[in-house]
């Protein structure tokens, strides 16, 4: 989309592996070397970001998946926060998805054995309404032309694997991936929730070519603003409420880093950043 990277193809699928390695568009990271992930990486893993409005739901590969409930049940015992157990989160899963997949399709259901499953129909139905929306904005689909998939997916249930929701209760299955995908285009955060209202929303302005590079803090450790840069040129934006930093997995901490926040160790490798005497309970 134009208004996206300046050139057309950012909402087209086919053109991914195009914007992979074109520095305008994604933050290229590189992980430190490993041996730890089955596979050793001597040069680290690479790692792509996206560098346009909606980040790297402008660029990624567009699978869907929410992840592993137990995951968010970790993050909860680790942060001591119960709002990020998965029971939690659901509900905003719920709101934001706009699901057109195969699994409200009650005719798919089949028992590991092959034969049908008339009798799950109806619990199938709530699993469903429990744990999928169809109001939200972001459209969840099937990729409706997978040459083998059914062959792999019967394969799958003569060793006692159910076709199950990947995105529902979760357990070993064997199916189908869900696309954030529809009708051939790719449905990202910013045509979603802000194209359709930028020019008519009065408290919403978005700087374009703009990158944050501090969190800027006043004499008493608050937030008091950004720091950016637009076309070379360094800018501030004062915070007249709050200050939300939301830059993804890898630009939030390194956003944070920069500004003083975070460990003392990892700070301290930091040319020309003085670490900040803040608390975990401060911060948050």
């Amino acid at each position: 989309d134009r208004d996206v990277t300046g050139v057309q193809t950012c909402a087209l699928p086919i053109y991914r592996t195009f914007y992979d390695s074109v520095p305008e568009i994604v933050y290229q990271y590189r992980g430190v070397p490993s041996d730890k992930y089955g596979v050793v990486y001597k040069e680290g893993v690479a790692v792509i970001a996206g560098k346009v409005l909606g980040g790297t739901s402008s660029i990624n590969a567009q699978f869907f998946n929410r992840g592993h409930p137990l995951d968010y049940d970790e993050w909860a015992r680790a942060t001591r926060d119960v709002s990020w157990r998965y029971e939690n989160l659901l509900k905003y899963f719920k709101k934001f998805e706009d699901y057109k997949g195969d699994y409200p399709d009650t005719g798919t259901i089949t028992s590991a054995g092959g034969g049908e499953a008339p009798g799950a129909v109806l619990s199938f139905c709530v699993q469903f309404l429990e744990h999928h929306g169809t109001e939200g904005r972001i459209t969840v689909s099937r990729q409706k032309y997978a040459p083998g998939l059914q062959t792999w997916v019967e394969a799958g249930r003569e060793l006692g694997y159910d076709n199950r929701d990947p995105n529902g209760p979760q357990r070993e299955y064997v199916g189908g991936l869900e696309w954030s995908r529809w009708k051939g285009r790719r449905i990202q955060s910013y045509s979603a929730y802000l194209k359709d209202v930028e020019k008519e929303r009065m408290n919403l302005k978005i700087s374009r070519y703009s990158t944050a590079t501090e969190v800027v803090l006043d004499n008493r450790n608050r937030a008091t603003g950004v720091a950016y840069t637009r076309h070379g040129v360094h800018q501030f934006a004062k915070a007249s409420k709050e200050i939300i930093v939301s830059a993804g997995a890898f630009g939030s901490p390194k956003l944070l880093l920069k500004s003083g926040i975070g460990p003392k160790e990892e700070l301290s490798r930091i040319p020309e950043v003085e670490p900040i005497p803040l608390s975990l309970a401060s911060v948050a």
